[in-house]
């Protein structure tokens, strides 16, 4: 039997206890430390409207910078009703599990929470750093999850998502496909079943699942996940063009669920991210630098953008880091291709 504790080399405690009577709110994390920053911000966005509760909060990674674990340990402080526990896991379990674009393999984190906080509470908020608390979250603490494992919110393609997942596993039968990146967990039937163990035999099995790890809690959540109200995971897609990007007034939990991130430069202009950035200046993040290029596709933009506002030594020496990443891709690939041989 795997003990998930001994994964955990590092933890790291800040803030204070929770008063005896207050309502109280429980909420995880998970990511490595390039998507510290949005963590901090999403923090952020959750205490700002909701402080009359205690939130205790819990950050699941691999690797956390020294600056960021201080800038951490300032925003337990200066809030009295916050606690924020950091845990630091060797990834090595989860190695061999497949990533997809901007994803990394820090998605895959989220499993271990049942383990990790068993004991600690009975129920725990799983969300993930690319959203925004725009309102209060203690309706939660009303939902009767009785046995099923987890709250979740539909998917907006989950016709889409339910068909294909059909296709890939005959493990799935329901007509319903959640979007994993709001969960209400509920810690005590979440450790009844083998979930972990589930899923390291299905990344054994051989079958490339679109949505990674999502498409593996919908497998084996399917018939114990209670649907809850979407205005706790209002799916967001930034648009630069067509449609504006609006959002329900009443959306509790807003989340960016495509490539296109508030901080990212597909995000740039778009007029949902304006919001994103005033939780940003209220942070202790909010000197993080946004819209830098990471993927051959932002330095794409980032060029064209700047060649339309005249930067044309700018977008040289963009054009130049771009050449760069395209052969750095390249050789990778080639190296990936001679060692199948």
């Amino acid at each position: 039997m795997l003990d998930i504790k001994e994964l955990v080399y590092k933890r790291h405690v800040f803030g204070a206890d929770s008063p005896h009577g207050q309502k109280r709110l429980d909420i995880a994390f998970c990511g490595d430390d390039n998507y510290t920053f949005a963590i901090g911000i999403a923090m952020t966005s959750v205490i700002l409207n909701n402080q009359d509760m205690f939130l205790r909060f819990y950050i699941v990674t691999d690797e956390i910078s020294g600056d960021n674990l201080e800038r951490i340990e300032k925003l337990a402080a200066r809030h009295g009703s916050v606690s924020i526990t950091v845990f630091c896991i060797n990834k090595k379990l989860f190695e061999t599990f497949a990533c997809k674009g901007y994803i990394s393999v820090a998605t895959y984190y989220r499993v271990l929470l049942g383990k990790l906080l068993g004991g600690q509470t009975g129920k725990v908020l799983y969300l993930d750093a690319d959203l925004l608390c725009r309102g209060r979250l203690d309706g939660l603490l009303d939902v009767d999850l009785q046995d099923n494992i987890a709250g979740v919110v539909e998917d907006i393609n989950s016709s889409k998502c339910s068909r294909l997942l059909k296709e890939q596993t005959k493990d799935f039968v329901c007509d319903r496909y959640f979007n994993a990146g709001v969960l209400y967990i509920n810690i005590e039937q979440w450790n009844k079943r083998p979930i972990l163990e589930k899923m390291l035999e299905m990344n054994e099995s051989g079958i490339s699942f679109e949505y990674m790890d999502q498409d593996m809690l919908n497998v084996l959540l399917q018939d114990k996940a209670l649907y809850m109200d979407k205005k706790y995971n209002y799916q967001m897609i930034l648009r630069r063009k067509g449609l504006p990007d609006m959002y329900d007034d009443n959306c509790v939990i807003v989340h960016f669920i495509t490539a296109a991130k508030p901080w990212s430069c597909l995000g740039e202009g778009c007029i949902a991210a304006g919001e994103y950035m005033q939780y940003k200046e209220g942070s202790l993040w909010k000197d993080t630098e946004f819209f830098i290029p990471r993927t051959t596709r932002d330095y794409r933009i980032k060029i064209k953008k700047l060649k339309a506002r005249g930067g044309y030594k700018q977008a040289l020496g963009c054009g130049v880091k771009l050449a760069g990443l395209t052969l750095q891709r390249y050789k990778k690939s080639i190296a990936k291709r001679l060692g199948k041989s």
